[in-house]
């Protein structure tokens, strides 16, 4: 290496120990593999061994996976029950993944050299808005209303911010999310504010009617339109009653149905008959795989990698509310696996051009190594590119798969009911006031809380 410039052989050196180490780290298990044991632990429902897994593994001291380790614990400690740390977790996620939205110089430039999971893991687009979900869904579990409101409107503002910075490129497919916009419109009619839950429910019908079906099992949650129709003939909402009556005949006629019947029962006016809606978290989104492209070019072997997620079609097991023998089935609100899917999709012309101008420094450093080496140790040098080029397949694995809702309407009172949440029964008895709107958060991990069912009185 004498004939080598003193600057060269320093950039040969550190180019060397990046490939190396990386290298090692494309040996070890990948980010799926490595909590492959906790995500056991985590559905078995062993929790505290799933809390141990996690503070002693790696995680907790990788400066460029710490975004994770807080996401994770955060499902952790919220089937545990400590819904306080839990959502301090969220919110320590939510900042970190911020300021993580610009990456450090030396570890993007590291990224380039050698691949993107050396850089900091600041989150997936579906990931950063779902801390916001999952913020939301906590404070309803705590009663909370106010503060949930508040992380359910920035759901959608969180989209938009994150779809701004790519407003030159092709839109992504999740620019808007429905499930959020009914879930606010949810909050909004529990805190007896029906004006605003008008509008959210309208949004979410809209969406759901557009392109946002391929993220929810091609479906329409079933206590939408009622929600939504109800609302706009009590606040007398006649400029968006004939188009709702239009778009969607069969559900306003069975509404209408379902309001002459309930109506009866409670012998009061529609304003007085009070609900319940259920929002149940089901199992866990599908890790990610990483999918690999090898290309030769003249005398180099390149490799791009990137991640997918599989879009698996799941077999739902019974989720809803059982009511004086009657069920009422939930429907999908948000399928993780979709949206998860599609985002990775709509992110994947970036991974790739990331990819082919890795290919690019690469393969100079080969040609240089050629040139000054010799054959030999530039085939080690093509080894070592292609191996290190592989896929990011870190992720928040323990993030609920779907998100589904289920709704009754019902005379106030006192009343017995159960709610299944994936085959998991929790009956309840539950005492309504007219007009009123109980939320229920449920998950197919822990049984609800009776005592901590949230209220909320329409005015």
């Amino acid at each position: 290496m004498n004939g080598v410039p003193a600057a060269a052989r320093s950039f040969y050196a550190a180019w060397a120990v990046a490939a190396i180490s990386a290298t090692a780290v494309s040996g070890c298990a990948s980010y799926t593999e490595e909590t492959r044991a906790l995500r056991s632990e985590f559905v078995q429902g062993d929790y505290t061994a799933a809390l141990g897994s996690i503070d002693q593994s790696s995680l907790k001291t990788s400066s460029s996976s710490r975004l994770l380790y807080h996401l994770e614990r955060s499902m952790i400690l919220d089937r545990m029950g400590d819904a306080d740390r839990s959502r301090k977790e969220l919110l320590k996620s939510d900042r970190i993944s911020d300021d993580l939205y610009t990456v450090s110089i030396s570890k993007s430039a590291a990224s380039f050299v050698v691949s993107d999971d050396v850089a900091d893991y600041s989150g997936e687009d579906y990931e950063r808005v779902a801390i916001q979900t999952m913020l939301a869904l906590s404070f309803i579990g705590d009663g909370n209303l106010a503060d949930a409101q508040v992380a359910a409107r920035r759901i959608n503002s969180k989209l938009a911010e994150i779809n701004g910075i790519f407003k030159n490129e092709k839109p992504n497919a999740y620019s808007e999310d429905a499930f959020a916009r009914y879930l606010a419109g949810m909050i909004h009619e529990a805190r007896g504010d029906d004006d605003n839950a008008i509008v959210e429910y309208g949004k979410a019908l809209a969406l759901y009617d557009s392109d946002f079906k391929t993220f929810s099992d091609r479906s329409t949650p079933g206590g939408l339109i009622e929600a939504y129709y109800r609302l706009l003939l009590e606040r007398r909402r006649n400029d968006r009653i004939p188009a709702l009556k239009k778009s969607h005949p069969a559900e306003t006629a069975a509404a209408d149905a379902s309001i002459a019947k309930s109506s009866a029962k409670s012998g009061a006016q529609n304003s007085k008959v009070a609900q319940v809606a259920v929002i149940h978290e089901v199992g866990q989104i599908s890790p990610k795989e990483s999918v690999s492209t090898i290309v030769g070019t003249g005398r180099q072997v390149v490799r791009l990698s990137f991640p997918v997620i599989r879009y698996r079609n799941r077999s739902l097991v019974p989720t809803g509310i059982e009511f004086a023998n009657q069920w009422h089935p939930a429907s999908t609100g948000a399928d993780m696996d979709a949206i998860g899917s599609q985002c990775l999709d709509d992110k994947k012309a970036r991974i790739v051009a990331k990819g082919v101008t890795r290919a690019f420094i690469k393969g100079a450093l080969v040609e240089e190594t050629r040139k000054n080496f010799g054959e030999g140790a530039a085939l080690l040098a093509n080894i070592v590119t292609a191996a290190t080029e592989t896929a990011d397949t870190r992720g928040w694995t323990l993030l609920p798969g779907r998100f589904l809702t289920s709704r009754i309407w019902l005379p106030p009172g006192k009343h017995r009911i159960t709610v299944k949440t994936a085959g998991r029964e929790t009956p309840m008895e539950i005492e309504l006031r007219p007009g009123e709107l109980k939320l229920i958060r449920a998950t197919d991990s822990i049984k609800i809380n009776s005592r901590k069912l949230t209220s909320g009185l329409k005015s």
